[in-house]
């Protein structure tokens, strides 16, 4: 049973729209390892579609910038499940 969650989010990780795969793969390779280091790859979609690309866009980024995206991120997966 225990698998079976992980299996299930593997399902929805592998059934991204198009869009969001495609700015995941446009992040700078830095970030994304960065991202990935941190547990917060979730956010990589995210920051791709807002135009947020580069370690120094990120760095630039507001603390009211940055709650818009992990609320963005929040209203997501609750609108998934």
């Amino acid at each position: 049973m225990d698998n079976y969650w992980l299996i299930q989010y593997q399902k929805l990780l592998d059934a991204k729209p198009k869009g969001a795969r495609e700015a995941e793969e446009r992040l700078e390779p830095e970030l994304r390892s960065m991202l990935e280091e941190a547990g917060a790859e979730d956010y990589a979609p995210v920051l791709g579609l807002r135009g947020v690309l580069t370690v120094k866009q990120l760095s630039y980024m507001k603390d009211k910038e940055l709650s818009e995206v992990a609320l963005f991120v929040i209203w997501h997966i609750i609108n998934i499940f």
